[in-house]
């Protein structure tokens, strides 16, 4: 597995679509992606089935997170909120998600309870909150390989010229990357990098927003190494249900959605059925070869 810090050098966009499952990181290691990440409005959902505004437990994460890493070779980032209490609370979650096998986790500078940077009212703690969490995050890794994301998501309440201040203090006290939520336009973006030199950042994707929406080359152009999709893919999966389930309540004919399925050879071959059935046989074979009889 190429590490997230090796892939930071490579002079490539780390393209890191947002899962809230074993099997979509299967499907987006199966299409060729080399990152994913893990997205806390997916999991709340898919999990719960409850909005993204700091439900969500650390231990609940933790496991949905070491299901996710456990199943792909490619690295996997993860949302870690606001660390899920002080300083103390980000040093037990830090410990819990390096042991769970992801490479990086992200840690925002939002009040508790959290929300969704989608929604209204979003608001961030003073910089001296912050900076404790920050510094245990970084100095409870057990390795440089786990990178510490630092997400400022001031743009919303204070203004970009908050955010980039921010974004520096955050940086200077060692974050491995940057990320700031929220931005407006290009014009934003391209600020952005050039008052946060010599750090890598993110750029967060979320089509039809208020967000500027940007290929992954593009994002590269103006200087953003890691760019994420967080909740596209629990958009389609939720979109596609639907579609299906409303077909199917009104009695009609559900054939016209095989083509947009896959087939069950292939679902079978994302869960690796093949390797399973290998397992098996050669249990089986083992415990023959114990039960035959002795000369």
């Amino acid at each position: 597995m190429t590490s997230l810090r090796s892939a930071l050098q490579s002079g490539t966009p780390i393209v890191a679509p947002g899962v809230h499952d074993a099997l979509g990181a299967r499907i987006t290691e199966s299409a060729g992606f080399t990152a994913a990440s893990i997205s806390g409005f997916g999991v709340s959902a898919s999990k719960l089935g409850v909005p993204d505004i700091g439900l969500l437990t650390l231990t609940e994460m933790v496991t949905a997170a070491r299901e996710i890493a456990s199943c792909v070779d490619i690295p996997v980032m993860c949302d870690g909120d606001t660390g899920y209490g002080d300083s103390a609370n980000v040093r037990r979650a830090v410990s819990e998600f390096e042991t769970a096998g992801v490479n990086s986790l992200m840690l925002e500078d939002q009040v508790a309870p959290k929300r969704c940077a989608l929604q209204d009212g979003v608001k961030v703690v003073p910089v001296s909150e912050y900076l404790p969490k920050l510094h245990a995050a970084l100095a409870t890794r057990d390795s440089d390989e786990f990178l510490i994301v630092a997400r400022t998501d001031a743009r919303a309440q204070h203004g970009l010229d908050e955010a980039i201040s921010r974004g520096r203090i955050y940086a200077d006290t060692g974050a491995d990357v940057i990320f700031v939520e929220g931005i407006r336009s290009l014009d934003e973006a391209a600020r952005v990098r050039d008052e946060i030199p010599d750090v890598p950042l993110l750029y967060n994707v979320q089509e039809d927003s208020e967000y500027p929406y940007l290929l992954p080359e593009e994002a590269h152009r103006l200087g953003y190494q890691i760019v994420m999709y967080p909740i596209a893919l629990t958009r389609l999966y939720t979109h596609a249900a639907e579609r299906y389930l409303r077909t199917l309540l009104r009695g009609e004919d559900t054939n016209r959605f095989v083509e947009s399925m896959s087939t069950v050879e292939h679902l079978e071959g994302l869960v690796r059925l093949d390797t399973w059935r290998h397992l098996e046989a050669e249990s089986i074979g083992a415990a023959d070869q114990l039960l035959l009889p002795r000369s």
